[in-house]
């Protein structure tokens, strides 16, 4: 019976160790390749929305066409300040903009940010400009279109972003505020550092009043919307 039980364990160390050594390069060979693609996607994303003969489409309409620059302005995208380079032709998507293309403020030098280009290709966007600042726009004349067309000369350009006057208001219109479970009331800050907020304790024998004319407020606000 001992000599059954060393050989069955024997033989269960022997399985594992097989299981162990067949594992371990299908684990690599499976992550290998994974990483690759990740890293490939991740260098240009503007480039994966259009596939080859859609490109090749693009670079032969403007076949023999100049890249120039048409505007450089600050435009409001979804909410943000957003720099925005619009270009005569395609642009060719494959290319590293933030080594040929650069903005820098004249205080705090150079500006964070990644380029997107848009789906025609033709217009490059920087989003979330700070508010009154001075920047420093600079173009490379290495920046290429799709039809291999360059800049053929260094641009420069400054501008000066709008000015956001400060704004602060109340997250919503009312808030219950449990002593015991919340510390502060939701206030929503624009280019505002610090909040100051006073807080006021109703009376009880007054609260039916307020709520009152709290709800009539409400309603002629909602008229007047």
């Amino acid at each position: 019976m001992k000599k059954l039980r060393v050989a069955a364990c024997m033989l269960m160390l022997a399985l594992a160790g097989c299981d162990n050594n067949d594992n371990a390069p299908t684990a690599v060979k499976k992550d290998a390749p994974s990483e690759v693609t990740k890293a490939a996607s991740s260098e240009n994303v503007s480039s994966a929305k259009l596939s080859a003969p859609e490109r090749q489409k693009l670079a032969q309409q403007s076949a023999g066409k100049a890249l120039t620059l048409l505007d450089l302005s600050e435009v409001q995208l979804d909410g943000a300040a957003t720099l925005v380079l619009t270009f005569s032709i395609p642009l060719d998507p494959d290319q590293d903009f933030s080594r040929v293309i650069h903005v820098v403020d004249k205080k705090s030098g150079k500006v964070d940010g990644a380029w997107e280009l848009s789906d025609n290709l033709k217009e490059l966007r920087l989003r979330h400009l700070e508010p009154k600042r001075d920047l420093i726009v600079t173009i490379g004349k290495e920046v290429k279109a799709l039809n291999n067309a360059t800049f053929s000369k260094d641009y420069e350009k400054t501008i000066t972003t709008r000015d956001i006057q400060p704004s602060v208001g109340f997250a919503s219109r009312g808030s219950l505020l449990p002593g015991k479970v919340i510390e502060g009331l939701p206030v929503m800050a624009l280019n505002v550092n610090n909040v100051d907020v006073n807080f006021f304790r109703v009376k009880p024998e007054s609260l039916p009043a307020f709520i009152s004319q709290w709800e009539y407020r409400n309603s002629l606000a909602k008229l007047a919307v």
